[in-house]
């Protein structure tokens, strides 16, 4: 891992444990940043995983699936999601490359397909 590597790691973990800060300020949301703390102490504050932001996101909607929600967390939920859609998308393009690779990698099976 090189130096900018970690530094860009830092700045990702910070920018995105600012966007969460905001659903402290409720009672529901403040239970949700409790689940998401708990992961980053369980998995590591040093970095921010593709997984772990997938994790985040997942939590949230099924938050906003909840017909009971809070309607005021519901609100600082969605707003939150849109600060975090740039972060889950640049996962995604980077994580392009090896799902492409993976999928194209050939198999022992698939080189003697006839039974040749």
């Amino acid at each position: 891992m090189t130096g900018s590597t970690t530094v860009d790691d830092n700045q990702l973990l910070a920018n995105v444990q600012e966007i969460l800060d905001g659903l402290k300020k409720t009672a529901d949301g403040a239970v949700l940043h409790s689940f998401i703390e708990r992961g980053l102490r369980k998995f590591g504050a040093t970095r921010i995983e593709a997984a772990f932001l997938a994790f985040i996101n997942k939590l949230l909607v099924r938050y906003l699936d909840n017909p009971d929600s809070d309607p005021g967390t519901r609100i600082k939920i969605k707003v939150i999601q849109q600060r975090l859609r740039p972060y889950l998308t640049k996962f995604r393009r980077d994580q392009q490359p090896l799902r492409r690779a993976r999928v194209n990698a050939p198999t022992s099976t698939s080189s003697n397909a006839t039974g040749c």
